[in-house]
């Protein structure tokens, strides 16, 4: 018997059980803790739950093969389709609304497997916090499409899912969160393959050398602008480590690196938005 002492988180785990009992149920799994959340609940309460993870190459290199591990750890039943954006023009020119048609090319390989298993529903992983302020157009295409968003729906915080991904002893339950790459562009800049692959070779490079757990490598036209998490900054603090990264984000194809002193802040590129473009 799980044991949860939080009384609302409580509540809203046997809210999820519920919703999920009896379904046949398609979960959207990037492998990030909000999906994870969701499919682990699915899996434990539904006649059947699919996870579909789309590889692309807008997902950080190496995290697709994070998930399919994680899944085969679960014991789901797990697909992986790949996805193609940049087929999209409307993608492509990153426009303020890019995450819609984003969204919308994923929801048609969902209502895809959807068919396929004859299955109830299809649902995702937004979250309240996501949601509280934040320019997140990716919902309209969601919504259209009928695919639910429980979390969204239950009002779970971010914190609330890593304290019941922690209490449902799941590995990811500190994973920091992550975002498709193309958000690492200026809007109105156009979006191409080698972009895409210098922003997910450099994150990679800076995450798996000096232990970075949340950063964003924004590209301006061929400035890195290096974000990394406020607590987390001393540790790229020094002429040497400098070195290395102005080395090896240009070998990348940047002409110039710098590092934000602010630190990292979710959907920084925002903040250029005025509200006409919304």
């Amino acid at each position: 018997m799980l044991k949860i002492e939080n009384s609302i988180l409580k509540s809203k785990y046997n809210n999820l059980l519920k919703f999920f009992e009896g379904k046949i149920v398609v979960v959207a799994f990037s492998g990030g803790i909000d999906s994870t959340i969701v499919a682990e609940i699915a899996h434990r309460s539904a006649k059947r739950m699919v996870a579909l993870t789309a590889d692309s190459i807008t997902v950080l290199p190496g995290e697709v093969d994070k998930a399919k591990d994680l899944a085969k750890k679960q014991g789901w039943e797990h697909k992986i389709v790949f996805i193609n954006e940049l087929e999209d023009n409307n993608f492509a020119r990153n426009p303020t609304n890019r995450c819609y048609y984003c969204k919308a090319g994923l929801s048609k390989e969902l209502n895809k497997l959807f068919k396929e298993i004859d299955a109830d529903i299809i649902v995702e992983g937004t979250n309240f916090t996501e949601v509280t302020g934040e320019h997140r157009p990716g919902l309209q295409a969601l919504k259209e499409n009928e695919i639910k968003s429980p979390l969204l729906e239950e009002e779970f915080s971010k914190d609330e899912i890593r304290e019941l991904a922690s209490i449902l002893d799941l590995p990811n339950y500190d994973k920091p969160s992550l975002a498709c790459l193309s958000s690492r562009f200026p809007y109105g800049v156009e979006i191409t393959p080698d972009k895409l692959k210098r922003v997910g070779l450099a994150e990679r490079y800076i995450i798996d050398t000096y232990k970075i757990n949340s950063l964003r490598v924004r590209d301006h036209e061929g400035l890195a602008r290096i974000e990394i998490s406020p607590n987390e900054r001393s540790k790229i603090l020094s002429i040497s480590i400098f070195d290395d990264l102005n080395e090896k984000l240009k070998s990348l194809g940047f002409t110039y690196v710098s590092i934000d002193c602010r630190g990292y802040k979710s959907g920084s590129l925002n903040e250029m938005i005025t509200i006409s473009e919304l």
